[in-house]
């Protein structure tokens, strides 16, 4: 397999009409950098922490926002937070979907996700995409065997969702996996493209939209990009996403949508504008 390629940052682009006041272009740039480092500093996927984490980051917040969260925290146990490069809604779903794989109860569930994935690339490869995507593939393929050989053993749930966690830390597997969800999501939405097309805006086709929204890196998932995923697995999964949104309506709950709405959840996710992290609920 081809090393890992660092993937191209994104450009800032800065309003040089501006106040004489205002932040220098300079200034501006060097807080850029500082977040962006700041970010970097940060696991892919991080530990699993408890809730309280969340409370207590709203601690400061409106009364609106600190009920919502003491709502959510009513639900929830804990909460696992994912790196906000732009990939945070791809990587946490490709992580729920591995995590929910190690469970003992799911085998079946791996073998049919294993297939639909296996056969994936021979399609991609059929509707115009780059056998480059071989790839990226591999790296997919190799953790959903792991999995499998895992569950085969004599490992622990534990020791299985462990070896995710660290797969998943890794640039050179975490990337490579992302980037293939991108490439799914992409063909979807392709392949339905006169279903779609009046849901996106700037006078541009699904075909534009994928190549400039969907497939490169570092670019954030909005609805059509998580109705695609979902829809391109479900059958295989049986399974879908529920996702709290933690926003700045006046309702003193979050309101939360099932993807898609004919299945049991396998995975929960945490909203809060242009950023998902994974949450879990509270069993008892």
């Amino acid at each position: 397999m081809a090393p890992l390629l660092p993937f191209s940052s994104q450009l800032v682009m800065v309003d040089t009409n501006i106040a004489a006041s205002a932040p220098s272009d300079q200034d501006i740039m060097q807080q850029m950098e500082f977040i962006q480092e700041e970010q970097r500093k940060a696991l892919l996927v991080g530990e699993k922490r408890d809730i309280s984490d969340l409370v207590v980051e709203y601690s400061g917040g409106t009364s609106t926002m600190q009920a919502k969260v003491k709502h959510l925290a009513e639900r929830y146990k804990h909460i696992r937070r994912v790196r906000g490069d732009g990939n945070c809604f791809v990587r946490a779903f490709a992580f729920g979907l591995l995590e929910f794989l190690q469970k003992e109860e799911n085998k079946e569930r791996l073998e049919a996700v294993s297939k639909y994935f296996n056969g994936s690339f021979e399609q991609l490869v059929n509707e115009g995409f780059s056998i480059l995507t071989e790839d990226f593939w591999e790296v997919l393929m190799e953790e959903l065997k792991e999995t499998q050989k895992a569950l085969d053993g004599e490992t622990t749930e534990e020791e299985r969702i462990e070896r995710t966690f660290r797969n998943m830390n890794d640039d050179s597997i975490s990337n490579y996996v992302v980037c293939y969800m991108r490439f799914i999501i992409s063909a979807y939405l392709k392949r339905n493209a006169e279903e779609y097309q009046n849901f996106i805006s700037d006078n541009i086709t699904v075909h534009e939209f994928c190549i400039r929204e969907v497939e490169p890196m570092g670019i954030e998932c909005d609805h059509l990009q998580i109705i695609s995923i979902t829809n391109s697995i479900v059958d295989a999964l049986q399974a879908s996403i529920h996702i709290e949104y933690l926003d700045n309506s006046e309702l003193p709950h979050t309101n939360h949508v099932l993807f898609p709405d004919s299945h049991k959840p396998f995975l929960y996710l945490l909203y809060r504008p242009g950023h998902y992290d994974i949450l879990y609920k509270n069993e008892s």
